[in-house]
């Protein structure tokens, strides 16, 4: 008597597997806010209100030197302005300052890379810019850095020059002292720096606007999810997850393609039919992910060549004085 052979299991059907595969897609979607609601319950997220009339608003500079505080005179203003753009005329390294009567709504390191992303100083693909911020009322002075001027400008020694410069100076009410000795180190710095400086690559460019853009998107992405409201969320959900296993379908379908090869090699050497074992290939996911990759990085390609300039990732340092 032959023994009966056993049965495999039916697989499911293409529409289960992938009712299963959004079914754990949403229970991942509902971990993830509700632990954005566990953050923001135990720190509540900053809300700026754009009517308050006395916190400075996000803006591009006008100048090299501008100050709405008015603490220096005008024909002092004047001479500083004069200093920044023979300094650029000199070294194509531009730095600014801006000098603001109160503080900004939310953090101040949000609203300086903020306007500092929007003034674009510094040469295109050189990001040779730095920026100055001073709040009279809060007391508080920050230098924003550019990608390019990191080297001669890096955080601990920005620090230094902020301490040892501009505090003691401003603390004793001498502010014009307390800039020019800043702008002085500064500038000494970066003519020091220059020097050593050869033409940034290809790829050194393409990977400070990779980093720009993800500096950019943690500080603008992030706050504005942890904002929304439920139903926003809800939608926001429902699209990432249909895109999400789209996109998932066509990286599976792709590595099966790129496998294929092997496989059918591999089944030769076994004596084998070419495709045994080898699972379908559905290249209209491919073809789809292509599209949307390509749609993403011709819209980044775009706002890099229209943004101009230089760009910034936070380098720098704050003090109080």
């Amino acid at each position: 008597m032959t023994r009966p052979t056993p049965r495999r299991a039916p697989s499911p059907a293409p529409s289960q597997a992938r009712n299963f595969t959004l079914l754990w897609v949403w229970l991942g979607f509902l971990v993830f806010w509700m632990g954005v609601a566990g953050l923001n319950h135990f720190d509540p997220p900053v809300r700026i209100d754009p009517d308050q009339p006395s916190a400075p608003k996000v803006a591009p500079l006008a100048g090299f030197f501008t100050d709405d505080s008015h603490v220096l005179a005008a024909d002092q203003g004047r001479r500083f302005n004069q200093l920044l753009a023979a300094f650029e005329e000199e070294t194509s390294s531009q730095v600014a300052v801006m000098v603001y009567p109160h503080l900004p709504s939310g953090t101040v390191e949000d609203f300086t890379i903020r306007t500092a992303e929007q003034s674009r100083l510094g040469r295109k693909h050189v990001d040779n810019g730095a920026i100055l911020f001073v709040f009279m009322d809060g007391r508080l002075a920050r230098l924003e850095v550019g990608y390019g001027l990191e080297g001669a400008l890096p955080d601990l020694a920005v620090q230094q020059i902020l301490e040892t410069a501009l505090t003691p100076a401003f603390a004793q009410g001498r502010y014009v002292d307390g800039l020019a000795a800043s702008l002085g180190a500064v500038m000494q710095a970066i003519r020091t720096e220059s020097h050593k400086t050869r033409t940034p690559s290809a790829a050194a460019v393409a990977w400070r606007y990779l980093n720009a853009a993800v500096q950019q998107s943690r500080r603008v992405v992030w706050p504005a999810l942890r904002q929304t409201n439920v139903g926003e969320r809800i939608g926001l959900s429902f699209f990432a997850s249909l895109l999400g296993i789209g996109l998932w379908s066509g990286l599976v379908n792709g590595a099966r393609l790129t496998l294929l090869p092997l496989r059918g090699g591999w089944n030769l050497l076994r004596r084998r039919p070419l495709l045994s074992g080898v699972a379908a290939i559905n290249g209209s996911p491919i073809v789809d992910s292509f599209k949307l990759l390509a749609l993403v990085g011709v819209a980044v390609s775009g706002i890099v060549l229209l943004a101009g300039g230089g760009a910034f990732g936070g380098a720098g340092a704050m003090i109080h004085w």
